[in-house]
């Protein structure tokens, strides 16, 4: 079922020419796409991580869910939604986690115009699926970028509201 939709997704999606976002063309060439090979990882999502941190460099950086021990590795804060009451540049979250009541409230709190939020796992399961698609017709999220494993999600507001599907 997973090769399935993943499939689907590899026909609905574009590579970094069909993007006509200057933002997004830019995020895809200078971050995504900046040579490593994505079929040698294991947790496509974490290499993600890693190039959006480099890429952004975040100061305030939370890590919801997930490991701990992963978060301190970037040398993140780690946090409970609950207790990261501070605007964030940059946040990374299993989508299980924002499946929770109130969670995605308090971090669109948090966020302010240029803060990254990047969601692990977006196509994991149908309910992480149904929360990818609320997600993105929120009226403060702007751009949407699915890469199929997560998903960037921005809340610009000089940014056109665009949603795009990106192929690795």
């Amino acid at each position: 079922m997973n090769l399935l939709r993943y499939l689907g997704f590899l026909l609905t999606s574009t590579n970094r020419h069909g993007v006509h976002s200057p933002f997004v063309y830019k995020l895809v060439t200078q971050c995504i796409h900046d040579g490593t090979r994505f079929f040698l990882q294991k947790r496509k999502s974490l290499l993600v991580l890693k190039k959006t941190i480099a890429y952004f460099k975040p100061q305030q950086l939370y890590f919801y869910g997930g490991d701990p021990q992963l978060a301190l590795k970037y040398g993140a804060t780690t946090s409970e939604l609950e207790k990261g009451n501070e605007p964030y540049d940059l946040a990374f979250v299993d989508a299980a986690t924002l499946a929770r009541p109130n969670a995605m409230d308090h971090l669109k709190a948090y966020a302010h115009n240029n803060s990254v939020l990047l969601i692990d796992s977006i196509q994991a399961t149908r309910e992480h699926r149904v929360f990818w698609e609320k997600l993105k017709i929120d009226p403060r999220v702007t751009v949407t970028v699915d890469l199929f494993f997560c998903g960037f999600v921005f809340f610009r507001k000089e940014q056109a509201k665009e949603h795009f599907k990106i192929r690795i």
